[in-house]
């Protein structure tokens, strides 16, 4: 083998391998991309779950507010008008989080 079949060699391995290091990188920075993928739906899910607890609660805020006010500027006849032990299962069943823990995150 002469210096011209060595450099010829040499031409003809050096692309291929940089192929394959090309190719490795690829395949990491593809990895990266599904793996950022998941952690971004997740976290929607997490502040699509957040936001919903928030709106329930701003509801039974909303809601009850004619009886708080009511309480606070003691007209009672209006106050008379609610119905207390609705809005306790209201109150009860909005903080409970569907598995007993009342207020408390399971996560």
């Amino acid at each position: 083998m002469d210096n011209q079949d060595v450099i010829m060699a040499m031409a003809v391995k050096a692309p291929s391998e940089w192929n394959r290091r090309e190719k490795r990188k690829m395949r990491k920075l593809q990895r990266a991309v599904r793996e950022k993928g998941r952690e971004r739906a997740s976290l929607k899910r997490k502040k699509e779950d957040m936001v919903a607890k928030e709106a329930a609660k701003q509801k039974v805020v909303d809601e009850f507010m004619p009886f708080f006010v009511a309480i606070a500027n003691n007209d009672m006849e209006t106050a008379q008008n609610f119905d207390e032990t609705a809005m306790m299962n209201t109150i009860r069943t909005t903080l409970n989080d569907g598995e007993g823990h009342a207020g408390h995150n399971a996560n």
